[in-house]
């Protein structure tokens, strides 16, 4: 939700995103602080908004690379016979 707000904060171009992984890496950090306090102040607030808007990643549409299969090196033991 945070992130979100964070985009909506800031113009970002069409092909950028807030990069998440490093949002939710920050929020951990933030919210223990938070709750010793009782709840963040507006300048808190706003100050982990834009810390989260300046990270940014480029985010090209159509350009997954999924990873090759890679087939098991041992057969499966689920039938084996046990004589």
């Amino acid at each position: 939700m945070t992130v979100l707000e964070a985009e909506r904060k800031i113009d970002i171009a069409e092909h950028y995103k807030i990069n998440r992984t490093y949002a939710f890496a920050h929020l951990k950090h933030c919210f223990p602080r938070w709750l010793l306090v009782a709840l963040p102040t507006a300048w808190q607030l706003c100050k982990t908004l834009t810390e989260l808007a300046r990270n940014l990643i480029k985010f090209k549409p159509g350009a997954t690379k999924p990873r090759p299969k890679h087939p098991k090196p041992n057969q499966k033991h689920a039938y084996k016979s046990t004589c």
